[in-house]
């Protein structure tokens, strides 16, 4: 008999908000066998063959794990055979449940997600978040227990300098940026309102993640409406040269300390960089 077809994204948006809602859950729990049921009234695969465990609960219940093991919160390492696809959906969704509740909708209302997503924006949006509400970004579609842990550190600096920040008397919020291409959610780690400074937060001080940190706040500058200093947040000191790499963007660098935080700010023409 054939195998059962890939999950659609209609799928795959059913699974991650029971997920977000009650976490990685057995194939007894009377929500995932809801899913099941409706999931296998779904019209989206015509062609599947009529096999017994297609998106049966049991099948449910690990889709919920693959999510777990996504999700930089989850204190466990979830099931990590997950797809590309379920990357993506959560790369999509999961820091943006305003959204995720409208394709749920969608899918329950056997509506097509394209006929809801952002349809009504030709340019890009920009929304204000709490920073508590976070998810981090993902951007591996092999999850790893390394990239786990440098997720879950990379959210807890996150919110450490959002407390150093509002110590200070800061107004600190998260932006999240929809593109007009009805696809793409880009989400900025935080935003200082005060000092108008966009941070990008990285989990280790690797060269590849300093590089994706910069990529990452030069396109959320360009889709600011306003203009908009650039800084790394990092777990440690990095080294001399991605400090200077950093600066030369120019960006700030901050590293967080054992007594609280220093940064290397960009030098002005003719000055060295200034560390405090």
């Amino acid at each position: 008999m054939a195998r059962n077809p890939n999950w659609a994204e209609e799928e795959l948006v059913l699974a991650l908000d029971l997920y977000l809602r009650l976490g990685d859950l057995g194939p007894a729990d009377a929500e995932v066998i809801e899913v099941s049921r409706f999931l296998n009234t779904l019209a989206i695969h015509p062609d599947r063959p009529q096999r017994p465990d297609f998106r049966n609960p049991n099948g449910v219940a690990l889709k919920t794990a693959n999510f777990a093991a996504i999700d930089p919160n989850h204190p466990g390492l979830g099931m990590r055979r997950g797809g590309k696809l379920d990357a993506e959906v959560w790369d999509r969704y999961a820091s943006d449940r305003e959204a995720l509740a409208a394709a749920v909708a969608a899918v329950r209302e056997g509506n097509k997600l394209a006929d809801f997503q952002f349809a009504d924006s030709e340019t890009p949006q920009v929304i204000e978040t709490e920073v508590e509400a976070q998810h981090v970004e993902q951007f591996q579609v092999s999850v790893t227990a390394r990239t786990i842990e440098a997720d879950r550190r990379e959210q807890r600096l996150v919110l450490a300098y959002c407390d150093h920040l509002e110590s200070q008397g800061h107004l600190v919020k998260r932006n999240r940026y929809r593109l007009p291409d009805h696809v793409a959610t880009l989400v900025c780690d935080l935003v200082d309102e005060t000092d108008k400074v966009l941070y990008e937060a990285k989990g280790d001080t690797r060269r590849t993640s300093v590089r994706m940190a910069i990529g990452q706040l030069l396109d959320y500058r360009l889709l600011e409406r306003r203009p908009m200093s650039l800084a790394v947040l990092l777990p440690t000191k990095p080294a001399r040269d991605l400090i200077e790499l950093i600066n030369s963007v120019p960006a700030s660098a901050v590293w967080q300390t054992e007594g609280g935080f220093e940064r290397s700010e960009p030098a002005v023409p003719g000055a060295p960089p200034r560390t405090r």
